[in-house]
């Protein structure tokens, strides 16, 4: 079974005339991109992948900036724009206890307090005070915050959330 590839930034563009390229990250740790420098990476665009090697990096701003070996000319940078950045899952970065990746929690059935399936988690909305787990229900999707007085357990193994809704967050039939 090939291994399950995770996307930790989107090539949006091409950084000066050498053949740079800028990156999005979608990483928690910023300082997987400093480690990068001689690593190989997966990119994937329209469904082709092909492995790629990173020879620097540089921060400029919120962006990543990075050399690709065998890539001098913007116009060759310019064939890696809206490709992704993939990496095994086996070498993706641990988080502490209690913490998990997007990737991690999508799909995730959520059951609450009285065993009922209110659905499955379909997007995580990263707001100012707390993330929110976008559920898709037969009647519409519903929110439900990231909090640990709501969210009571997380089983990444069995795929499941279980949860303590709050009064009035779901209509009563």
């Amino acid at each position: 079974m090939e291994p399950r590839l995770i996307c930790i930034a989107l090539v949006t563009g091409v950084h000066g005339i050498k053949g740079e390229v800028k990156v999005k990250s979608f990483s928690d740790h910023p300082e997987r991109f400093a480690r990068l420098p001689g690593s190989s990476l997966l990119w994937r665009k329209d469904g082709a992948t092909r492995p790629i090697t990173v020879v620097a990096v540089k921060t400029i701003g919120r962006f990543f900036v990075l050399t690709l070996q065998g890539v001098t000319l913007r116009e060759k940078a310019q064939e890696f724009v809206m490709g992704e950045l993939l990496v095994p899952e086996s070498e993706v970065l641990p988080l502490p206890p209690g913490s998990y990746y997007t990737y991690q929690l999508m799909g995730m059935r959520v059951i609450d307090e009285n065993g009922l399936l209110l659905g499955s988690v379909r997007d995580v909305l990263h707001l100012g005070s707390n993330d929110a787990y976008v559920v898709g229900s037969e009647k519409g999707d519903i929110l439900i915050p990231a909090l640990k007085s709501v969210v009571r357990t997380i089983d990444v193994e069995k795929k499941e959330m279980h949860v303590t809704l709050p009064p009035g967050l779901v209509d009563a039939e």
